[in-house]
Protein backbone atom coordinates (compact mmCIF):
# COMPACT_ATOMS: atom_id res chain seq x y z
CA UNK A 1 0.00 0.00 0.00
CA UNK A 2 1.19 3.40 -0.58
CA UNK A 3 1.92 5.64 2.59
CA UNK A 4 -1.71 6.90 3.57
CA UNK A 5 -3.62 4.25 1.76
CA UNK A 6 -4.75 0.87 3.23
CA UNK A 7 -2.19 -0.50 6.30
CA UNK A 8 0.53 2.12 5.53
CA UNK A 9 1.27 4.94 7.67
CA UNK A 10 0.02 8.19 7.02
CA UNK A 11 2.44 11.01 8.09
CA UNK A 12 1.49 14.59 8.07
CA UNK A 13 4.31 16.50 7.93
CA UNK A 14 5.15 18.79 5.16
CA UNK A 15 6.34 17.11 1.94
CA UNK A 16 5.48 13.42 3.26
CA UNK A 17 3.78 12.91 -0.23
CA UNK A 18 6.26 14.53 -2.51
CA UNK A 19 7.45 12.51 -5.78
CA UNK A 20 10.95 11.92 -4.63
CA UNK A 21 10.34 10.75 -0.96
CA UNK A 22 7.31 8.08 -2.78
CA UNK A 23 10.34 6.94 -4.92
CA UNK A 24 12.19 5.95 -2.36
CA UNK A 25 9.04 4.29 -0.89
CA UNK A 26 9.44 2.26 -3.66
CA UNK A 27 12.92 1.61 -3.76
CA UNK A 28 12.73 0.50 -0.13
CA UNK A 29 10.34 -2.36 -1.04
CA UNK A 30 12.44 -3.48 -3.68
CA UNK A 31 15.68 -3.81 -1.28
CA UNK A 32 13.16 -5.05 1.33
CA UNK A 33 11.78 -7.65 -0.58
CA UNK A 34 15.19 -9.39 -1.26
CA UNK A 35 14.96 -8.99 -4.69
CA UNK A 36 18.41 -6.66 -5.31
CA UNK A 37 20.65 -8.52 -2.61
CA UNK A 38 23.28 -9.24 -5.51
CA UNK A 39 25.01 -6.24 -6.91
CA UNK A 40 23.89 -8.06 -10.46
CA UNK A 41 20.12 -8.09 -9.47
CA UNK A 42 17.49 -6.16 -11.36
CA UNK A 43 13.92 -5.32 -11.31
CA UNK A 44 10.76 -4.37 -13.31
CA UNK A 45 8.57 -1.69 -12.04
CA UNK A 46 5.24 -1.73 -13.28
CA UNK A 47 2.97 1.21 -12.37
CA UNK A 48 -0.70 1.71 -12.73
CA UNK A 49 -2.21 5.70 -13.50
CA UNK A 50 -0.53 7.75 -10.04
CA UNK A 51 1.30 3.80 -9.52
CA UNK A 52 2.94 4.74 -12.86
CA UNK A 53 4.09 7.80 -12.03
CA UNK A 54 5.40 6.45 -8.53
CA UNK A 55 7.34 3.90 -10.53
CA UNK A 56 9.17 5.90 -13.21
CA UNK A 57 10.52 8.30 -10.50
CA UNK A 58 11.57 5.26 -8.60
CA UNK A 59 12.80 3.74 -12.19
CA UNK A 60 15.24 6.55 -12.34
CA UNK A 61 16.52 6.50 -8.43
CA UNK A 62 17.06 2.57 -8.86
CA UNK A 63 19.21 3.47 -12.33
CA UNK A 64 21.01 0.15 -13.51
CA UNK A 65 19.22 -1.64 -10.82
CA UNK A 66 16.44 -1.49 -12.93
CA UNK A 67 15.91 -3.23 -16.60
CA UNK A 68 12.25 -2.25 -17.33
CA UNK A 69 9.49 -0.26 -16.58
CA UNK A 70 5.87 -0.76 -17.50
CA UNK A 71 3.24 2.46 -17.63
CA UNK A 72 -0.26 0.78 -17.02
CA UNK A 73 -2.35 4.04 -18.84
CA UNK A 74 -0.56 6.93 -17.31
CA UNK A 75 3.07 7.99 -16.00
CA UNK A 76 3.72 9.76 -19.58
CA UNK A 77 1.53 12.92 -19.12
CA UNK A 78 0.52 16.29 -17.74
CA UNK A 79 -2.61 15.42 -15.71
CA UNK A 80 -3.89 19.48 -15.62
CA UNK A 81 -3.22 18.81 -19.70
CA UNK A 82 -5.15 15.55 -19.97
CA UNK A 83 -7.91 16.29 -17.82
CA UNK A 84 -8.91 19.81 -18.57
CA UNK A 85 -8.76 20.19 -14.80
CA UNK A 86 -6.81 22.31 -12.24
CA UNK A 87 -6.09 20.42 -8.99
CA UNK A 88 -8.57 22.11 -7.09
CA UNK A 89 -11.33 21.11 -9.50
CA UNK A 90 -10.12 17.67 -9.77
CA UNK A 91 -10.02 16.96 -6.00
CA UNK A 92 -13.85 18.22 -5.54
CA UNK A 93 -14.57 15.42 -8.43
CA UNK A 94 -13.34 12.96 -6.09
CA UNK A 95 -16.41 12.61 -4.14
CA UNK A 96 -19.02 9.20 -4.26
CA UNK A 97 -22.35 10.31 -4.41
CA UNK A 98 -24.42 9.25 -0.84
CA UNK A 99 -25.89 6.59 -2.05
CA UNK A 100 -23.15 4.82 -3.25
CA UNK A 101 -21.58 5.04 0.52
CA UNK A 102 -24.40 4.08 2.11
CA UNK A 103 -23.75 0.48 2.72
CA UNK A 104 -21.16 -2.27 1.58
CA UNK A 105 -23.59 -3.98 -0.73
CA UNK A 106 -24.17 -0.64 -2.29
CA UNK A 107 -20.75 0.30 -2.78
CA UNK A 108 -19.62 -3.43 -4.04
CA UNK A 109 -22.80 -3.09 -6.46
CA UNK A 110 -21.51 0.18 -7.99
CA UNK A 111 -18.01 -1.05 -8.61
CA UNK A 112 -19.61 -4.23 -10.26
CA UNK A 113 -21.96 -1.96 -12.60
CA UNK A 114 -18.76 -0.24 -14.65
CA UNK A 115 -18.11 -3.65 -16.08
CA UNK A 116 -20.48 -7.29 -14.99
CA UNK A 117 -18.73 -9.38 -16.83
CA UNK A 118 -15.25 -8.57 -15.90
CA UNK A 119 -16.34 -8.95 -11.90
CA UNK A 120 -15.21 -11.49 -9.87
CA UNK A 121 -14.06 -12.55 -6.43
CA UNK A 122 -10.35 -11.03 -7.19
CA UNK A 123 -12.13 -7.13 -7.89
CA UNK A 124 -14.70 -7.74 -4.88
CA UNK A 125 -11.45 -8.37 -2.48
CA UNK A 126 -9.86 -5.20 -4.24
CA UNK A 127 -13.05 -2.64 -3.69
CA UNK A 128 -13.19 -4.00 -0.59
CA UNK A 129 -10.05 -2.50 0.92
CA UNK A 130 -10.27 0.85 -0.65
CA UNK A 131 -13.08 0.98 1.92
CA UNK A 132 -14.16 0.72 5.33
CA UNK A 133 -17.32 -0.05 6.77
CA UNK A 134 -18.31 1.98 9.97
CA UNK A 135 -20.44 0.52 12.87
CA UNK A 136 -23.97 2.50 11.50
CA UNK A 137 -23.34 0.29 7.88
CA UNK A 138 -22.26 3.52 6.05
CA UNK A 139 -18.82 2.96 4.16
CA UNK A 140 -16.22 5.57 4.11
CA UNK A 141 -12.71 5.78 1.83
CA UNK A 142 -9.69 3.77 3.09
CA UNK A 143 -7.07 6.38 2.43
CA UNK A 144 -7.44 9.18 4.58
CA UNK A 145 -8.23 13.11 3.59
CA UNK A 146 -5.27 14.56 3.88
CA UNK A 147 -3.00 11.57 2.20
CA UNK A 148 -5.02 11.97 -0.76
CA UNK A 149 -5.06 15.65 -0.90
CA UNK A 150 -1.42 15.23 -0.72
CA UNK A 151 -1.14 12.37 -3.37
CA UNK A 152 -3.27 13.83 -5.86
CA UNK A 153 -0.97 17.46 -5.50
CA UNK A 154 2.01 15.44 -5.91
CA UNK A 155 0.54 13.64 -9.18
CA UNK A 156 -0.66 17.17 -11.12
CA UNK A 157 3.09 18.42 -10.15
CA UNK A 158 4.55 15.75 -12.09
CA UNK A 159 6.20 16.62 -15.21
CA UNK A 160 7.10 13.34 -17.68
CA UNK A 161 9.25 14.90 -20.02
CA UNK A 162 11.77 15.85 -16.78
CA UNK A 163 11.22 12.00 -15.52
CA UNK A 164 10.84 9.93 -18.16
CA UNK A 165 13.79 11.01 -20.20
CA UNK A 166 16.09 10.03 -17.25
CA UNK A 167 14.90 6.50 -17.25
CA UNK A 168 18.22 4.98 -18.40
CA UNK A 169 20.74 2.46 -18.42
CA UNK A 170 19.42 0.72 -21.46
CA UNK A 171 15.87 -0.19 -19.83
CA UNK A 172 12.90 -0.58 -21.69
CA UNK A 173 9.63 0.92 -20.94
CA UNK A 174 6.32 -0.17 -22.51
CA UNK A 175 3.20 2.04 -22.13
CA UNK A 176 -0.40 0.35 -22.22
CA UNK A 177 -2.53 2.99 -23.31
CA UNK A 178 -6.56 2.83 -22.57
CA UNK A 179 -9.53 4.36 -24.38
CA UNK A 180 -10.38 5.59 -27.82
CA UNK A 181 -7.44 9.11 -28.62
CA UNK A 182 -9.50 12.45 -27.65
CA UNK A 183 -12.03 11.03 -25.45
CA UNK A 184 -11.86 13.50 -22.82
CA UNK A 185 -8.28 14.83 -23.26
CA UNK A 186 -6.91 18.37 -24.29
CA UNK A 187 -5.21 18.93 -27.22
CA UNK A 188 -3.17 17.01 -28.83
CA UNK A 189 -4.54 13.77 -27.21
CA UNK A 190 -2.72 11.13 -25.01
CA UNK A 191 -0.71 10.29 -28.42
CA UNK A 192 0.65 13.32 -28.66
CA UNK A 193 1.61 13.68 -25.19
CA UNK A 194 3.65 10.04 -25.09
CA UNK A 195 5.00 10.89 -28.68
CA UNK A 196 6.37 13.94 -27.20
CA UNK A 197 7.90 12.42 -24.20
CA UNK A 198 9.47 9.15 -26.18
CA UNK A 199 11.15 11.64 -28.57
CA UNK A 200 13.01 13.39 -25.54
CA UNK A 201 13.76 9.86 -24.62
CA UNK A 202 15.13 9.67 -28.33
CA UNK A 203 16.95 12.58 -28.16
CA UNK A 204 18.45 12.04 -24.48
CA UNK A 205 19.85 8.93 -26.46
CA UNK A 206 17.83 6.28 -24.47
CA UNK A 207 15.19 3.65 -25.68
CA UNK A 208 12.29 5.06 -27.21
CA UNK A 209 8.70 3.95 -25.43
CA UNK A 210 6.68 0.76 -26.53
CA UNK A 211 3.21 1.32 -27.20
CA UNK A 212 0.27 -1.09 -26.71
CA UNK A 213 -2.89 0.52 -27.12
CA UNK A 214 -6.55 -0.78 -26.03
CA UNK A 215 -9.24 1.69 -27.64
CA UNK A 216 -12.58 -0.47 -26.42
CA UNK A 217 -11.36 -0.55 -22.50
CA UNK A 218 -11.62 1.73 -19.53
CA UNK A 219 -8.52 3.14 -17.23
CA UNK A 220 -8.10 -0.38 -14.99
CA UNK A 221 -6.47 -2.27 -17.89
CA UNK A 222 -5.50 -4.59 -14.77
CA UNK A 223 -9.20 -5.24 -14.72
CA UNK A 224 -10.20 -5.86 -17.76
CA UNK A 225 -7.17 -6.95 -20.01
CA UNK A 226 -4.85 -8.99 -17.14
CA UNK A 227 -3.33 -11.22 -19.50
CA UNK A 228 -1.80 -8.44 -21.39
CA UNK A 229 -0.73 -6.47 -18.62
CA UNK A 230 1.13 -9.48 -17.69
CA UNK A 231 2.74 -9.89 -20.90
CA UNK A 232 3.78 -7.03 -20.85
CA UNK A 233 5.48 -7.06 -17.69
CA UNK A 234 7.41 -10.08 -18.24
CA UNK A 235 8.24 -8.41 -21.81
CA UNK A 236 10.06 -5.84 -20.50
CA UNK A 237 12.34 -8.80 -18.83
CA UNK A 238 13.38 -10.35 -22.19
CA UNK A 239 16.09 -8.57 -24.77
CA UNK A 240 14.39 -6.39 -27.21
CA UNK A 241 15.00 -8.76 -29.99
CA UNK A 242 13.37 -11.84 -27.98
CA UNK A 243 10.60 -10.05 -27.03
Amino acid sequence: DLRGHGLSDAPTDDGAYALDVLARDVVAVAEGSGLLRSPADRVVLAGHGFGAIMAAAAAVELADRSVGLVLVDGGWESIEVSSGLDVDEFLRGLDEPPEVMRSMAAFLADRAGFDAASWDADQERAARATVVETHAGRVVPATRPHALEASVRTMFDYDPLTVLPRVGAGGRIVALVSGVEGDGFGAGGRSGALATVAAARVAADETSIETVRFPYDGHNLMRYRPAEVSAAILRVTRPADTA
